[in-house]
């Protein structure tokens, strides 16, 4: 099953995004702001994230590796299967 990271801070929102993955199958995970998804993201395997590019504490700019504030995480290997250079 796919593990789907729903990052939203709008608890409405988040809620009926996380009932319509997990009616399709998914596995779905729910995050209020950006700090909150990068350290679910820590913890376990994500396949997805769906990000709302406006919350609080860290926008969805963040996961972008070109943000300040983006953490490097090498537990994905590269195609090569090198991790980051």
């Amino acid at each position: 099953m796919l593990k789907i990271l729903v990052a939203e801070d709008d608890v409405s929102t988040n809620k009926l995004l996380c009932a319509i993955l997990k009616i399709n199958g998914y596995e779905a995970i729910p995050a209020f702001n950006g700090e909150a998804a990068l350290d679910i993201i820590d913890h376990q395997h994500i396949d997805l994230l769906l990000c709302d590019v406006m919350m609080p504490k860290m926008d969805g700019f963040a996961p972008d590796p070109g943000h300040p504030g983006w953490r490097q995480h090498d537990a994905h290997p590269d195609a090569d299967g090198q991790g980051p250079a």
